[in-house]
């Protein structure tokens, strides 16, 4: 690596994940090897806060590094009732203007919800590609007449699939590291999971077909699987050593995934 070279950033947000769900944080009965693997390559901050309690106003926070509230950005769906989430303020700067600023190629993927608005959408707000969905949850399988906000799609244009959409937004992260690869890149990799609809593949159910949690299990296995995949592409490519990744969830457990937030009320 070269000393002036610059590192590429990836921040992987998950989705109401429990502080105890992962084998690095203590949990006995879901099987997370790839996280824990990352986890042990680094640095772990068990007392670290995201500036809500919901979805979108914690993304937000972490997308404009500033406290939300400062932009009107309350809570889920704040502002009018019939035009859903109020969205990004048009003065606030992001993490992705920043990075762009700075000569990094910038690509957001998976869930947005920071509004609907063409003002607020990803390649409006300094993302050179757009991989992923407008709102705050939808099904993990492909949908027959999504609405816009619904659809998965690729800057604007929607994207059919097949299969299971954590492994569609797993491959797709594997294909940006590997496009972009000779120059630096900032990669907001936002999975769904393991948000409601509660959805597996048939396979993963079968593995944990007696599992108290079985598709909590089911789905954080598929969310882990595919975060080995993006670490065995940047070994592959021999830029893991230049490239920092934060991993991180929007907010703690929701209360109707079974998920479990160990010594924390909420």
């Amino acid at each position: 690596m070269q000393k002036d070279q610059k590192p590429n950033v990836i921040v992987i947000l998950i989705d109401d994940a429990g502080y105890a769900d992962f084998g690095f944080m203590g949990s006995k009965d879901l099987e997370t090897p790839n996280i824990d693997k990352l986890a042990k390559s680094g640095v772990i901050f068990t007392d670290a806060h995201v500036s809500a309690t919901v979805c979108a106003p914690s993304r937000a926070g972490l997308i404009t590094g500033k406290y939300q509230q400062r932009f009107g950005f309350e809570a889920n769906d704040t502002g009018d009732k019939n035009s859903g989430d109020i969205g990004l303020s048009d003065d606030v700067v992001t993490i992705a203007d920043v990075f762009k600023k700075n000569g990094y190629k910038t690509m957001a993927l998976g869930k947005w919800h920071l509004g609907k608005q063409e003002s607020d959408l990803p390649n409006n707000r300094g993302f050179d590609e757009f991989y992923g969905f407008e709102i705050g949850s939808r099904s993990y399988f492909q949908i027959e007449n999504p609405s816009k906000a619904r659809m998965l799609q690729h800057n604007g244009k929607r994207v059919k699939f097949d299969g299971y959409l954590t492994d569609v937004l797993g491959d797709q992260s594997v294909k940006y590291v590997e496009e972009n690869k000779d120059n630096p890149f900032f990669m907001y990799l936002a999975y769904n999971a393991v948000h409601t609809p509660m959805e597996a593949k048939k396979e993963d159910l079968e593995r944990y077909k007696n599992h108290p949690r079985q598709y909590l299990a089911a789905m954080t296995w598929s969310l882990d699987e595919n975060v080995g995949k993006l670490q065995n592409k940047l070994e592959e490519l021999g830029i893991a050593d230049n490239t920092i990744i934060y991993f991180l969830s929007d907010n703690g457990g929701a209360a109707n995934n079974t998920s479990s937030g160990g010594p924390l009320k909420g």
